[in-house]
């Protein structure tokens, strides 16, 4: 089997008031024509489909027109969560109709438990969740108690081994902040997780990777840098695109992986951005010469100890995608 692993597509986002619809499309596409061209046996979306819990029309045209090439026109089945900014279910609409089709979406933990037979591998889909949902899914469970999502994790995974074929692979799909080792102060996801906050990934709460080590690959969404998490076969394929300028110097892409006799594969495939975002530092005169990134979005730090009338305007001008100007601390207090 080999299929594209992707994750947060975040559609429907903005970038300092920029919607980036236009972008997004100009990376669907070649996620479809690389689909196409490798001849996968299916397209992973590992959550945060969407940017919000109610998109915008057009956002929603957009995900629709991809979804329709890769499942109607191509005949690509598409594995998909719901993710922590999308609206569960709003999403779970249309499942039992578009199934059968080829567009397998899961947005309750109950559906969790039941992966999906491919000839030579299972996949299950494990939609991100609070320790709630867990809580209630398991409340006629005795001797189940769930303080965090890692107790939860824990009851659902090894509920989801007991559904093994032996003959078979194991794939899992889910949307949670794992770290390669015990990090209860959190730590080390503060440092993954960069575009992502602790309102919108239900805190810091530590979920490892070992918890995993039953599947032969964990399609990992939620953090948007691409890495493997302590195993090779753990990974993160991260955001589709830099979606905030602490994600600058962050290769953007999805991972190919096989799966086979001999084990799993994986290749990263970057994908090129329409519009890149650079983040340029340096006094005025330096940033207003250089060149060639008049077409991406441009964040400015600036070094100048002067007053520089009129910056942002002037900047503007070379830079029609400027979207955010600093003035570095040192520099600020001698504007002051």
């Amino acid at each position: 089997m080999k299929f594209l692993h992707t994750s947060d597509w975040h559609v429907g986002r903005t970038l300092n008031g920029w919607s980036l619809l236009e972008e997004q499309a100009w990376a669907f596409q070649q996620i479809v024509d690389l689909a196409i061209s490798e001849k996968v046996d299916g397209v992973i979306i590992a959550g945060d489909l969407y940017d919000r819990a109610v998109p915008p029309v057009d956002a929603i045209k957009l995900f629709n027109k991809t979804l329709a090439r890769l499942v109607l026109e191509e005949q690509i089945p598409v594995y998909a969560i719901s993710g922590n900014h999308d609206g569960a279910e709003r999403l779970h609409f249309g499942r039992d109709f578009f199934q059968p089709q080829g567009l397998h979406l899961s947005t309750r933990l109950e559906e969790a438990f039941e992966p999906i037979e491919l000839e030579d591998c299972q996949i299950f889909l494990l939609p991100f969740i609070d320790p709630i949902d867990a809580r209630i899914y398991y409340k006629n469970d005795e001797g189940k108690e769930i303080q965090g999502i890692g107790d939860a994790l824990t009851y659902i995974l090894e509920d989801m081994e007991k559904a093994f074929d032996p003959d078979k692979a194991h794939v899992l799909v889910t949307h949670f902040a794992v770290s390669k080792k015990d990090d209860s102060d959190g730590q080390g996801l503060r440092e993954l997780m960069l575009s992502e906050t602790s309102n919108t990934v239900g805190g810091l709460t530590n979920v490892t990777s070992d918890l995993f080590k039953a599947f032969d690959y964990v399609a990992l969404g939620h953090i948007h840098a691409s890495q493997k998490i302590k195993y090779d076969y753990v990974r993160y394929a991260g955001s589709l695109m830099k979606y905030s300028f602490d994600e600058v110097n962050q290769k953007k892409g999805m991972v190919e992986v096989s799966i086979d006799k001999q084990g799993v594969t994986t290749k990263i495939i970057p994908l090129k951005p329409q519009r890149d975002l650079i983040k340029l530092t340096g006094k005025y005169e330096e940033v207003l010469h250089y060149p060639n990134n008049e077409n991406d979005f441009i964040a400015v730090e600036l070094l100048d100890k002067q007053v520089i009338g009129h910056a942002y305007d002037f900047l503007k001008e070379k830079y029609p995608y400027l979207s955010l100007i600093h003035i570095s601390e040192p520099t600020r207090r001698s504007y002051i």
